[in-house]
């Protein structure tokens, strides 16, 4: 039972996705409607109504091949729902002309207004919904219906008799469907943005709103499935804020974490760096297609620019960052875990350097 519950709970929420819904939408009413004809195809056929049923079962095949247009071309679903509302209008009219004086099936075009709004938004299915109101209007408002209906005395009185009550329907169901579908496009909105403000919480870094350790992983991930770095080089960065923990103890965690935002800020100024708190005061910075050359300056230029930062709260502060670097060829061989470890190592080479020469000048 469970299983099943999850299940419709899936599929459900799935539906807030415009072009999914849209699809659902082509597939099942299409074939709503093409049950429903040839149900009624068949009835009409045992009464010797044959005009009509030729005319049903040529509607029928139509909507036969907007299913299948529909699973076959993909990049053309926007033509194929065009299609569809195209069909169902047409359908609406044979069935207006061919009904006599029943006219039961003309409230078949109460359903264009929603079908309309589901398959184009709001704009554009007030426009087709308009587009029909006025179609409406002079049908059954104007002389037309007299001319139209000059040979069947008793479908245009049966038109005369429905219009005021039909005329209404129309207008109700056309706003209950822009209703529907404001309420659905401000539900998918707020849906929209809570989905993108939860993405952007689990692949970045609440302090430094830098990149985290999941984002890396994923933005490695397409780098090498869509193959846009192959046979090129890819440079990266580890780096570490040397003494950060001295800053902790003598000046206190608030401002521990404005140097770290600082210091991400300044690893962020190169439009073309990907920059990611790998944890602590280490950060992880990937470059896209670079040379040895450019690795090299961008270094230089992160270690200048974090060495000349002033901090307001403490004027006298300076602080400075150990930087390991790797570059290697993107190709099948290519391992995120291994180039940060060559960087890592790096890394760490230099903070023992600089503590060496450190300890040198102060003996």
């Amino acid at each position: 039972m469970k299983t099943r519950r999850d299940f419709f709970k899936k599929y459900i929420e799935r539906l807030i996705d415009d072009e999914y819904r849209k699809n659902v939408f082509l597939f099942f009413n299409s074939g709503s409607i093409l049950l429903i004809l040839l149900v009624s195809s068949l009835i009409r056929f045992f009464y010797g109504e044959y005009t009509y049923v030729i005319g049903v079962l040529c509607f029928c095949a139509l909507f036969i091949l907007i299913i299948l247009l529909g699973i076959f071309l993909k990049k053309y679903r926007l033509i194929v729902r065009y299609s569809f509302i195209v069909c169902y209008s047409a359908l609406c009219v044979f069935l207006l002309m061919v009904n006599g004086p029943r006219q039961v099936f003309i409230y078949w075009i109460l359903l264009l207004p929603s079908f309309s709004f589901i398959f184009f938004g709001l704009i554009k299915g007030a426009i087709g919904s308009f587009i029909v109101a006025v179609a409406i209007l002079i049908i059954y408002w104007t002389p037309v219906a007299n001319y139209v209906f000059a040979s069947n005395p008793e479908a245009l009185q049966a038109i005369l008799d429905v219009r005021l009550n039909f005329s209404l329907l129309y207008l109700v169901c056309t706003l209950f469907g822009a209703i529907a579908e404001i309420i659905r496009y401000l539900y998918a909105r707020i849906n929209k943005r809570v989905n993108e403000q939860l993405e952007y919480s689990l692949l970045h870094d609440s302090l430094t709103n830098v990149a985290n350790q999941r984002y890396l992983i994923k933005y490695i991930g397409e780098m090498t499935k869509c193959n846009r770095c192959k046979g090129s080089f890819f440079g990266c960065f580890f780096i570490d804020i040397d003494d950060f923990k001295n800053v902790n103890d003598d000046y206190g965690h608030i401002f521990g974490n404005t140097v770290l935002c600082r210091v991400a800020e300044v690893l962020s100024r190169v439009s073309e760096a990907f920059v990611c708190r790998w944890g602590g005061d280490e950060f992880v910075v990937c470059f896209e297609n670079v040379s040895k050359k450019q690795l090299r300056n961008y270094a230089d230029y992160y270690s200048r620019a974090v060495e000349e930062l002033t901090f307001s709260e403490n004027p006298e502060f300076r602080t400075s960052i150990s930087l390991g670097m790797n570059i290697i060829k993107v190709d099948e061989s290519f391992n995120l875990d291994s180039v940060l470890d060559v960087a890592d190592n790096e890394m760490r080479a230099e903070k023992r350097k600089t503590k060496k020469q450190k300890t040198t000048k102060q003996a």
